[in-house]
């Protein structure tokens, strides 16, 4: 591979011309640039980044920071959408995009500041963090250029990629009140975690404005995992039978109180009609089909880099952009 100083002997500039043009800096003239480009795409040179950048005082790598991975995850294949729409934008603006998996652990033993000096990455999109996380408490603080997926942050370097998961919900609850639900359950997440409190907050608002009582009853949390929806759907439907529709935050967790319902002898929709949310493509091969919200992840990871870049480069930037959904009514209800 050639050097910078080769390129500097064939075209007799100096090494600092060389990298000057490379760089397009303003004080080399346009002739000597592309004489210089010229050479250097003649003999194949490609550029260091790590010492371009260190040269620059600036990175053109950008971190996607994902908290607390479990194995459960995959199924819902929401992750690698999301790092697909990052890494996409990224390619096309020439940036860089580092993949670190994190879990509380490792945020004690290292701060986010930290490594990402220790990576030369500029800014960060950051996915899976919970009120109480090392990061997230830094985060808030830092002055780290930070993109949150799915998670409502406030700052000055801070911003927000997300679902409008409030009307989501809404409307999902409007849709089982027209097919004549009263008795709506909802199944949640992690209570803890922004994206649950905003669905329960689409769930309680849309049953007031119905003018339907919010039963604390009829809310179970599941931590998104499936299996435990399935528990949670089978103490829901055992302590209030009068229950005809179920809400479930996430279609995991739909699929896990599908099967509940079913290994009970009711059948779906006919007693108990089933939402889900996310549109993950388990959703197409139950049976019925479950009907659920469909979130746009590669838009959302797609959105977050643009943003970030955007930040990066010293432009203003929303402090909340809400990624389209849309509601897919299928035969679950």
């Amino acid at each position: 591979m050639s050097s910078i100083k080769y390129i500097a002997e064939r075209t007799g500039v100096s090494i600092t011309t060389v990298s000057k043009a490379l760089n397009n800096y303003p004080d080399v003239s346009e002739e000597t640039k592309r004489k210089i480009r010229e050479v250097a795409e003649e003999c194949g040179y490609t550029p260091n980044m790590a010492a371009r950048n260190l040269a620059l005082g600036k990175s053109n790598i950008i971190g996607l920071v994902l908290s607390e991975i479990r194995e459960t995850d995959s199924n819902g294949n929401i992750i690698f959408r999301i790092l697909i729409g990052a890494k996409n934008y990224c390619a096309e603006k020439d940036f860089e995009l580092l993949i670190i998996s994190t879990d509380i652990k490792k945020q004690r033993s290292k701060t986010l500041v930290q490594l990402c000096k220790e990576r030369q990455i500029s800014g960060v999109i950051m996915y899976g963090l919970k009120p109480g996380d090392p990061y997230f408490e830094e985060i808030t603080k830092a002055e780290l250029p930070c993109i949150a997926v799915d998670i409502k942050l406030k700052g000055r370097h801070l911003a927000t990629v997300t679902t409008d998961n409030v009307a989501a919900v809404k409307e999902v609850i409007r849709q089982l009140h027209d097919k004549g639900h009263r008795n709506i359950a909802l199944i949640n997440g992690l209570k803890e975690v922004d994206v649950s409190q905003y669905r329960e907050l689409g769930y309680r608002t849309a049953m007031q404005e119905l003018g339907i009582e919010v039963k604390d009853a009829y809310i179970k949390y599941a931590d998104y995992y499936e299996e435990l929806a399935c528990e949670k759907t089978k103490e829901l439907l055992n302590a209030n039978p009068e229950i005809t529709a179920i809400f479930c935050a996430s279609d995991l967790m739909a699929l896990g109180a599908m099967r509940a319902v079913q290994g009970m002898g009711k059948r779906v929709p006919e007693e108990v009609a089933l939402v889900g949310f996310d549109g993950i493509q388990l959703s197409d091969y139950s049976n019925p089909r479950l009907t659920t919200v469909v979130q746009d992840f590669k838009g959302m990871g797609r959105a977050a880099a643009e943003k970030l870049i955007k930040m990066l480069s010293g432009e203003n930037v929303n402090e909340v952009d809400y990624v389209p959904y849309h509601f897919r009514i299928r035969e679950s209800i």
